[in-house]
Order: structure tokens, then sequence, then C-alpha cells
């Protein structure tokens, strides 16, 4: 005689197999969980790319320094001291301003227009002498 054969899914008419449900339970909650994590890690990687931006002006700033130290005075704009202008994490160029015997860059966020909030919300920093 031969084995019967089972087949990889219920036909409609029999009987299911006893732990079905517990497989579409387990995977309905491994779907959920994915979809609530969703905004979560948006929210990290926008965090990441403030933070780069951050790093990008923190070492554009030591490259004005230098340039200050060698000089004895601050640049007019970052063409004298880069050859491209640095850019922030969304692609945007920074801003250089003089401020007194200080400076300050500017990253417009992610529109590259001034103002704004969340993604979009400009990033500052200065340097006073």
């Amino acid at each position: 005689m031969a084995p019967r054969r089972v087949p990889a899914f219920p036909v409609a008419g029999e009987r299911s197999w006893p732990w079905t449900p517990a497989i579409v339970s387990v995977v309905s909650v491994v779907c959920v969980g994915m979809l609530a994590s969703l905004p979560a890690m948006t929210f990290c990687y926008v965090d990441s790319q403030v933070d780069t931006t951050k790093m990008q002006m923190t070492r554009a700033a030591e490259r004005v320094e230098i340039y200050s130290l060698r000089k004895g005075r601050l640049p007019d704009g970052l063409a004298a001291v880069f050859d491209e202008a640095p850019r922030d994490s969304w692609g945007n160029a920074l801003l250089y301003v003089r401020i007194g015997d200080g400076f300050e860059l500017v990253s417009l966020g992610e529109d590259g227009r001034p103002g704004g909030s969340d993604n979009d919300e400009d990033i500052f920093y200065s340097e006073v002498h």
C-alpha cells in the first residue's frame, strides 16, 4: 500500500493542520511589529543626517581655523579654504558668514531654505574669537 500524500496546503473542505492558527498568529505579530517600528527607523535616519551635518560643519570649521592661524585672518569665504564648497547631508552647500572676529556656518536643512522645522530646520555652528 502506497503512503498517503499530504498536500502542502489544505484543500477546501478538508481538515486543516492543527498548528495553522499558531503560524498565522506568529506571522501576524511579526508583521504588525515591523510596521510599528517604521516611524522609529525613519526618526533615527533623520537624526543621523543631522548628526552627520554637524560633524561636517565641525570639520569645515576646523579647516577655517587652520586657515586663520596660517594667514592671521579669517577667510572671506569658503572658496579660499576649499576647492569645492562643503555640503550638508542633504547635498546643500554650507553657508559661511563672518560675524565680527568670528564666523558662523549654516546648513539650511533638507529643504535648502531658511527657517523650517523638523528636517527643514536650520543648523548653526558659531565660532567667536
